[in-house]
């Protein structure tokens, strides 16, 4: 909140300069002995402080009272009201923040008042969900004291927007523009819709009486919004003399037109009388004529009934030779990539294994053992390999499974290298290769060779003991 009570200053506002009686902000702030300030609302105590945006104000000390409506207000309601109370001032206007009616029947968020103290206007911020009927009676209560209001939100869908003097502010960017509420009048289309300003000129406006509250006319409610393009029932928007005087005009025209066309109305009503009864005798002639032509018209429908008939057996006929030779394609069709899948299959069984005979059943084995060393080194489990077992959809490799169901498949045990790139299931495993070599040749049939492992074993099969 922005506002405290200084047992000797009186009333603190955190948003002007001397604190609102002649102080600094640093003789309230982080001073020893601690000023003993209260909060207006509840009478707790109080402290100084900055937010992360190096916003002063003041907040609760610990164990502060359950209900107090400043402590309860949310960051985008105190942004609101700095915003509102930056206008106000910017306008020429006293601004004075959460000020309370003496009998408590309201309490302003920001009040601002005219220099020579002719007007004052209660700048609200409303946020949070509230009725139609509570808001009006809040509006009523202002206008007892006669102070005029203006609700204030940046919420999309408040349902109370054009019932009370009210505007929808967007604080997008920082530039705190108001996109609803007020609206100047198109006399070419013939509606209201709304003129989208920085909040700084509307507050000005509205205290210079270029900007009043203007209770729309029943026919011109439906208030076209700039910023969605779309429509909203708007009984109260904030105008200008001009466009008040604008509807005004076009309401009188549209109500002389009203009474031209009631009067063309009743002539075309009566000349639509007379066309109706001229209709009734044509009619009365035109059934004639089509009895005449009925019996024509069925033998010539039963002879084209005939002919149709013919042409539906032959188109019947022609349609199922169709379908036997295009079932005929289709089976041909199917028999020739069958051939070629099995000849494709058996060319990659030939390569996977003409790939596999350049090593002995040793230098397998030898690598096998490797794989599994590798499994128990990074899983601390064992793999599951068997060297005969070449998997076709991992390039004719052998698949080494780790630890069963726990791992699921460790890697892929060299793979062919002219296979890899029909085997798009093996981009995402682990290869492993017996050396460099073996791993060259798998780079460049198209693997990542972050995921290629060689254990660095000779092409050749050793015969001596080390």
């Amino acid at each position: 909140m922005f506002t405290a009570l200084h047992p000797d200053a009186g009333r603190l506002d955190a948003t002007l300069p001397d604190l609102g009686c002649g102080l600094a902000w640093e003789s309230v702030h982080k001073v020893r002995p601690r000023i003993a300030l209260t909060c207006p609302d509840c009478g707790h105590g109080v402290h100084a402080r900055r937010s992360s945006r190096k916003l002063a104000h003041f907040a609760h000390d610990s164990r502060r009272p359950e209900h107090c409506e400043l402590a309860e207000e949310s960051m985008e309601h105190h942004l609101t009201k700095l915003e509102l109370a930056v206008a106000i001032r910017a306008s020429g206007w006293h601004a004075e923040l959460e000020v309370g009616a003496p009998d408590g029947s309201w309490r302003a968020d920001v009040m601002a008042c005219a220099p020579d103290g002719s007007r004052r206007i209660a700048w609200e911020a409303q946020l949070s969900p509230i009725t139609v009927e509570d808001i009006r009676a809040r509006t009523d209560r202002y206008a007892r004291d006669g102070i005029e209001v203006c609700w204030v939100t940046s919420r999309k869908a408040a349902a109370w927007m054009g019932r009370v003097p009210s505007v929808r502010v967007d604080p997008a960017d920082g530039r705190w523009r108001v996109d609803d509420g007020v609206a100047g009048f198109d006399p070419r289309a013939g509606r209201w819709q709304t003129v989208p300003s920085p909040l700084a000129d509307v507050v000005r406006w509205v205290h210079t009486g270029g900007l009043t509250v203007h209770q729309v006319l029943p026919r011109y409610r439906r208030v076209r919004r700039a910023a969605d393009e779309d429509f909203a029932k708007r009984p109260l928007v904030w105008a200008s003399r001009t466009s008040r005087h604008a509807e005004a005009k076009h309401e009188t025209m549209r109500q002389r037109q009203d009474e031209l066309k009631q009067a063309r109305l009743e002539r075309e009503a009566k000349l639509e009388q007379q066309r109706k009864e001229e209709e009734v005798q044509a009619a009365a002639r035109q059934r004639e004529r089509e009895e005449h032509h009925r019996q024509a018209r069925r033998e010539h429908q039963e002879l084209q009934w005939d002919l149709s008939a013919l042409i539906s057996r032959g188109r019947r006929a022609l349609e199922r030779r169709r379908a036997e030779h295009d079932a005929e394609q289709r089976r041909l069709q199917e028999q020739e990539e069958e051939r070629r899948r099995e000849e494709q299959q058996a060319a990659d069984l030939a390569a996977g294994r003409a790939w596999w005979s350049e090593v002995s059943a040793a230098q397998r084995a030898e690598l096998a053992a490797a794989v599994e060393q590798e499994a128990w080194t990074t899983l601390t489990t064992r793999a599951q390999i068997d060297p005969d077992a070449l998997s076709p959809q991992y390039a004719y490799g052998v698949a080494a499974w780790a630890g069963g169901s726990r791992y699921g498949l460790f890697g892929v045990i060299r793979p062919c290298p002219s296979l890899v790139g029909r085997c798009p299931e093996l981009l995402r495993e682990r290869v492993f290769v017996r050396n460099a070599r073996e791993a060259r040749l798998l780079f460049e049939a198209g693997l990542d060779p972050a995921c290629i492992t060689h254990f660095g074993l000779p092409d050749f099969e050793q015969t001596t003991l080390c």
